[in-house]
């Protein structure tokens, strides 16, 4: 395989062929149709003016209401592009004069979707755009065309800035007016002084500070807890803001709580919860089962959607394993759900079916037929519901990597649309593949257990570890893990094994298989893993703990069908077109634990 020698590089998204188009032919995204020149210039530099004269207005009041002179007379200008266009971002960031574009963002989709654009503007700093809209209206190129079209004609507005228009987090996740919460505040660097000025507008506005911050070369990143109210008189008083983003509270934080105090953060969450309604989508977990008092649980996993292949192993979780992927596969990350105060609404319920008896005795050769089983199950009980099965239980490969099993051939037919019976351990097919019966299985790629061997980079290891059995089917959906997390915190003296982006070290790929001709279907480079937390498998009484933390990434396979269950609320989406949506778009960066060692192989 080839070298990894180049480690600066992260490929985040695999190749594609794109025909060659000359550098001065003019590449770039389209351009919106051109306006009146004259009425379009005017109009924009009567809105900057007004963005100007707004600015110094409200510098004035904060600091009146406040009590803190301000420290600058910059002003924060968003612009705004055309629906269904860009901005010519580079041309708003000039780097050798004084405009610094500092957040960009998005809202909407497809033809609607409208990138803003925030830039920090020091005083006199206008200058540079009334000049250029002066050009624009009044000179042409050499080839006729007016001067900075591309610029000025992306530009549908402009106006002054406001607190949103920093927040480069979820948009949906922007707090409340006057809710008090913790934000990360991303400063610009310039005279070394901007925590300084930061501290005295927090002392003046009821703002408080966290002590730690992390520097780089050109940002400086705190923590300060307000409303957004409070907050956004920073924008007219200080001139050292970059963006804003919300604070991802750690899982350690809820799993390192007494039972008690556990218990009032769930009953915290079920109060903001509005489960869902009885025809939603579901993933169908198929796993050691599900405990489904839990009280994050209850509401969404109806008792006649908790099954098992055998009566004699009961319907309940004897491992654990199965109520953590339920609490994943229904909230994500539950530790984010805790943290905020807003409601969360479940847009998908919850099915469960125990393919795994206590003893573990299942044969290994046989998994095909329990899976057959566990699908028969659910699709008679619930036959029209729309579902996403949810395969984190995996076995170790025991033939050559990418070899198909009788456990990924079922697989294959069922995701296919075919059904089949077994008999005396014969899979037996009953109908052919149907387009409209096809289903969707996503499946853990299985993770790497022994990551002792130091002589060897972690992106070979997982090279040469090959996906478990049944990833290797052709017709699922196989997930890997890329990592995130890369702080370790406490932990003097450990460095992280993978850089930010890179893959997870507990990823497993189908690289040896594809290397050995037998191509596997795996999208190990296209589908996000995060390190959330899960539900407490055990959790009866007040003196139960409500919440654990995962063993292993390979819980990446429940993020996948979460995001797949809400796009089904779509109609009509069919399996087919649910995976294209997934290869035509990665999902935003996640977590996964990349320093510390998996406590023991997960089933």
């Amino acid at each position: 395989m080839a070298p990894r020698d180049r480690l600066h590089i992260l490929v985040r998204r695999p190749a594609t062929t794109e025909p060659y188009t000359s550098y001065g032919s003019g590449r770039g995204s389209p351009r919106p149709p051109s306006p009146i020149r004259a009425q379009h210039a005017a109009r924009l530099m009567a809105e900057a003016h007004q963005a100007e004269r707004d600015a110094a207005q409200r510098r004035a009041a904060a600091a009146t209401e406040i009590g803190v002179t301000a420290a600058g007379e910059g002003l924060y200008v968003t612009f705004e592009s055309w629906p269904g266009f860009e901005l010519e971002l580079n041309t708003l960031d000039p780097l050798s004069q004084a405009p610094e574009l500092i957040a960009v963002t998005e809202r909407g989709d497809g033809e609607d979707r409208v990138q803003f654009a925030t830039v920090f503007v020091p005083l006199g700093g206008l200058s540079y755009f009334f000049q250029r809209l002066d050009q624009y209206a009044a000179e042409n190129t050499r080839t006729g065309k007016p001067r900075h079209a591309n610029m000025i004609e992306r530009i549908a507005a402009l106006r002054i800035a406001s607190l949103r228009e920093l927040w480069t987090d979820d948009p949906d996740a922007f707090p409340e007016p006057h809710e008090v919460t913790w934000w990360e505040v991303w400063l610009r660097r310039s005279d070394d002084r901007e925590l300084e000025r930061l501290q005295q507008f927090a002392s003046a506005a009821g703002v408080e500070v966290g002590e730690r911050r992390l520097v780089f070369d050109n940002r400086i990143i705190v923590l300060a807890k307000a409303s957004a109210t409070q907050l956004a008189s920073a924008l007219d008083i200080l001139d050292d803001l970059a963006e804003l983003r919300g604070v991802h509270v750690s899982s350690a934080f809820f799993t390192g709580l007494s039972p008690a105090e556990q218990g009032e953060w769930v009953t915290d969450l079920v109060g903001r919860t509005d489960a869902p309604s009885d025809g939603a989508p579901a993933i169908c977990v198929l796993d050691t089962g599900v405990n489904r008092g839990h009280p994050l649980l209850e509401s969404s996993l109806a008792a006649d959607d908790a099954h098992t292949c055998d009566p004699s192993w009961g319907a309940s979780d004897h491992d654990g394993h199965g109520t953590q992927m339920a609490g994943l596969a229904l909230y994500g990350s539950v530790a984010e759900a805790l943290a905020t105060s807003q409601r969360v609404r479940l847009r998908h319920r919850l099915e469960s079916v125990k393919i795994l008896p206590s003893a573990n005795d299942t044969d290994p050769d046989l998994y095909g037929a329990v899976t057959a089983e566990a699908v028969a199950r659910v699709e008679v009980e619930a036959p029209t519901r729309s579902r996403t099965f949810s395969m984190a239980v995996t076995a170790e490969p025991d033939r050559l990597a990418g070899t198909p099993t009788s456990w990924s051939a079922a697989v294959d037919a069922l995701a296919a649309g075919r059904d089949f019976d077994s008999d005396e351990g014969e899979l037996r097919y009953i109908d052919e593949a149907s387009l409209s019966s096809h289903r969707l299985f996503i499946v853990s790629a299985g993770n790497v257990r022994d990551l002792t061997d130091s002589t060897i980079s972690h992106l070979d290891r997982c090279d040469r570890t090959p996906i478990e059995d049944p990833a290797q089917a052709w017709n699922a959906l196989t997930v890997g893990a890329y990592t995130e997390l890369v702080d370790v915190g406490s932990h003097d003296g450990w460095t992280p094994l993978a850089h930010p982006g890179d893959l997870s070290p507990f990823s497993r790929t189908g690289c040896l298989a594809s290397a050995s001709g037998r191509r596997s279907p795996t999208s190990c480079s296209k589908v996000a893993m995060r390190r959330y937390l899960p539900v407490e498998p055990t959790s009866t009484g007040p003196s139960r703990c409500r919440f654990s933390r995962p063993r292993s990434p390979r819980r990446g396979c429940l993020r996948q069908p979460t995001r797949l269950a809400r796009r089904l609320l779509r109609p009509p989406t069919s399996p087919r077109e649910l995976l294209r949506s997934i290869q035509r778009s990665a999902p935003k960066p996640s977590e996964v634990c990349s320093f510390t060692r998996p406590t023991g192989p997960p089933r």
